[in-house]
Formats: structure tokens, C-alpha cells, sequence
């Protein structure tokens, strides 16, 4: 038999954020399944924030997503076209968070044999809502222990879950904290970036991952 580190059912999962949100909808912003974007002009309206965010089900790296007022979607213009894409409702978190950050940002935690070995913020461009490092976003390793207990709770429960489900995968999940202080949980990845050479979880982070490798093969 093939020996995998993550299963497939468990990547397309993770892959495709419209299945996502129907797993863990009741930690995610409203969204909506869009498809063709010309679709759009029906969506729209069952969005109730000011701004929304419109992106592929599937893509990586923040490419062909539209962060803005409704009024202004006529300026989208996605590079790859014949995408599906979902709707959903815009997560203000330009209040930051407290101890860690102080505007936009995008809390990533990463498990790994149902613990959590690492995790860091990424704060936006100036002028941006995007944080991921491929739209120039900036990353900064953080402490755990200081990630709020919103957070915590909403980890354990989805840790615990995907651990048995899915055969102890490797994963990570992306947060934003909205204006009212709640947690938000923009997507699910299973394909990480390693940390860098110098970070304090890199032994954490590596050494877990050879544990999940040899669980996979005893």
C-alpha cells in the first residue's frame, strides 16, 4: 500500500475552501458558492458587509482574490480566468491583536500530531489587505502561549477532530481577529512552508514532522 503524510481526502479538503466552510462553517466568515464570476451580480447582495472578498475555491499564493466595496468589483480583473469562485464577507482586522500586533494580520498556527509546533503572523503590505509573503506581506514567529484563547479553543477542537478523521495530519489554519475581538478562520492549508533557519520552532517544528512520518510507517 502507498504510505502518505496527508491523505487525499483530507488535501482536497483543504484544497477547495467551498468543502472547507462546509466543515467548519461555524468558525469562518458567511460565505457563499459563487462559480462562474459572472454569477456574481446575484451573490452580492446577501453579503451584509461593507466590503467583501471575492476568491477562487482553490487558489494559492492570494492570486486572483478582490478585497473591496461592492461598488467597485467592476475594476476586478483576475489574471487566470474560467476560475469558480466563492463570496464571502469581509473579517475587519485592523484592530490587531492584543500583545501581538497592532493592525491587519493573519494569525497561522501549524499542527502536527495533534499539537501545535509553530505559528507566526503575517502583516500586509501598506495599503493592502493581503498578507500572505508572495503579495509582500511581512512574517513574524510568535509564542504560542500568547495567541488568544479564542484561538486556543477553536485549534483544540479542530485538532482533535481532523486527528481522528483524517489520520493525524499535517496542517495549518489562518485566523484573523475581527473588530468585535472574535476569532475568524480564513482557510485550512496543507502544504506549509518550513520555518526559517533561524527561528526558535524549527527544531519543534522538524522534529514533529519526523514523528509523523514514522507514525505513518509503523
Amino acid at each position: 500500500r502507498m504510505l502518505v503524510v496527508n491523505r487525499r481526502d483530507f488535501k482536497i479538503l483543504s484544497w477547495d475552501k467551498w468543502k472547507t466552510y462546509q466543515k467548519i462553517r461555524e468558525y469562518m466568515p458567511k460565505t457563499f458558492w459563487v462559480g462562474d464570476l459572472s454569477n456574481l451580480s446575484k451573490a452580492v447582495n446577501k453579503v451584509e458587509t461593507n466590503n467583501m472578498v471575492v476568491k477562487p475555491y482553490n487558489s494559492l499564493k492570494g492570486n486572483d482574490i478582490y478585497i473591496g466595496l461592492k461598488e467597485n468589483l467592476k475594476n476586478f480583473n483576475p489574471e487566470k480566468t474560467g476560475r469558480k469562485y466563492i463570496l464571502q464577507e469581509f473579517v475587519d482586522t485592523s484592530n490587531g491583536i492584543p500583545n501581538l500586533t497592532p493592525g491587519n494580520h493573519d494569525l497561522r498556527v501549524v499542527v502536527i500530531n495533534n499539537k501545535v509546533v509553530w505559528s507566526h503572523i503575517r502583516v500586509p503590505a501598506k495599503g493592502k489587505f493581503l498578507a500572505n509573503t508572495a503579495q509582500g506581506g511581512s512574517l513574524t514567529e510568535i509564542n504560542y502561549n500568547k495567541a488568544p484563547k479564542g484561538i486556543k479553543k477553536i485549534v483544540k477542537e479542530i485538532s482533535n477532530r481532523f486527528y481522528k478523521k483524517y489520520d493525524n495530519p499535517v496542517f495549518s489554519i489562518d485566523f484573523g481577529i475581527n473588530e468585535k475581538g472574535a476569532p475568524k478562520i480564513f482557510e485550512i492549508n496543507d502544504q506549509i512552508g518550513f520555518p526559517r533557519w533561524e527561528m526558535k520552532n524549527r527544531d519543534v517544528f522538524l522534529k514533529a514532522l519526523v514523528e509523523n512520518f514514522k507514525s505513518k510507517i509503523t
